[in-house]
């Protein structure tokens, strides 16, 4: 691959086939080419997770979101990290209600309202 997306493609492959390591080589390579694109920061961000790394993976999250301060999933991501990883239960739920100010309907890949999630934290 020479472009961003054939690399940001191939990186998705081994997302989808748990291939962690050669996900974020291929990211890194996207990166390269065209730097602080939020969705491949937060993909990256969720392997970085996957290898245990999860101050890598804020770091990442709070990357892409630098770059599009709209970017939802970034800021989901985070807190996940925060609230499941780190044990960090109160920054997770500042994290989540940052994002619910933005998007008061965003939904988990579960489908819960993040609003309820956050209520039932408390």
């Amino acid at each position: 691959p020479d472009s961003a997306d054939s690399w940001t493609r191939l990186g998705n492959a081994y997302y989808d086939t748990d291939r962690h390591e050669q996900a974020v080589e291929a990211y890194t390579k996207s990166l390269q080419i065209a730097p602080n694109d939020p969705n491949v920061l937060t993909d990256m961000g969720v392997m970085y997770r996957r290898l245990n790394m999860p101050e890598e993976a804020i770091r990442l999250f709070d990357l892409a979101m630098a770059a599009d301060p709209a970017h939802e999933w970034s800021a989901y991501n985070k807190g996940i990290v925060l609230l499941y990883d780190q044990k960090k239960t109160p920054e997770a739920i500042a994290a989540w209600e940052e994002l619910t100010k933005r998007s008061s309907q965003f939904k988990t890949p579960s489908g819960q309202l993040l609003s309820d999630l956050v209520r039932s934290l408390k």
